[in-house]
């Protein structure tokens, strides 16, 4: 099934994440709400870099009108806080008339974006994901892996653009922003499993903290958090 160009140029025109506020210090802060975001963000409070962010994502089964869509997606400095941009690479999710369709797909900096035809993903299906982006002169790089059917890819880049390596995100995000004619699909729970963060230094304090999606007044997510794991519930 051919996959809704209009929603791939949406997650690639999309905003960045505002920064939401932070509450207290703890590891598990208060949620906050987002009009596009709903999931987990990682912030480090010292001098420590994020280098790496991964996670398995199990697919769900959508449902909703159609053109309904949405993006789960892992990645690094999304909250448009550092100047070099952003790296996230996520599963691109669409209700077409044929039914549920996905596609995997990558934006790094403010000049490289890309998306992966050559691995096929379904309903039900572990898809890892891993952005890796040291902030030195090591170039970025992506890797989505269906753990079902073996099937993976990954794309290098050198940008000349330095990511500053200080959030961490594992969320579900809404295109609505870009394209009002595609609402947030019904995707049930989306679990980010396995959700890892790391560099090459001493990380130091950790401030993470969860958002709901809003659309038109409404909060359309949950989030928890159960171990290793992100849980994102439609509501």
């Amino acid at each position: 099934m051919r996959f809704n160009s209009v929603i791939i140029s949406s997650f690639f025109a999309s905003a960045a994440l505002a920064a939401p506020g932070r509450e207290r210090r703890s590891w598990f802060a208060n949620t906050t709400h987002d009009s596009n975001w709903g999931g987990r963000i990682t912030t480090l409070e010292g001098n420590g870099t994020f280098g790496y962010v991964s996670s398995t994502v199990y697919v769900p089964n959508i449902s909703g009108q159609v053109g309904s869509s949405g993006v789960a997606l892992v990645g690094i400095d999304g909250t448009a806080a550092c100047p070099g941009g952003m790296l996230q690479l996520g599963i691109l999710f669409d209700m077409a008339r044929e039914g549920p369709s996905y596609m995997a797909a990558y934006r790094y900096g403010k000049e490289n974006e890309g998306y992966f035809t050559d691995v096929q993903i379904a309903a039900g299906d572990p898809i890892k994901l891993t952005v890796s982006a040291p902030v030195d002169a090591t170039p970025g790089f992506v890797k989505v892996e269906n753990l079902r059917n073996n099937q993976n890819a990954n794309q290098t880049f050198n940008s000349t653009e330095r990511l500053c390596g200080k959030t961490a995100e594992w969320v579900v995000e809404s295109l609505v922003k870009e394209d009002p004619k595609s609402p947030l699909a019904n995707f049930g729970t989306m679990t980010f499993a396995d959700v890892q963060a790391g560099g090459g230094d001493e990380l130091g304090p950790q401030n993470s903290s969860t958002v709901d999606i809003i659309e038109n007044g409404k909060v359309l997510t949950s989030v928890s958090n159960e171990d290793d794991s992100v849980l994102v519930t439609y509501l």
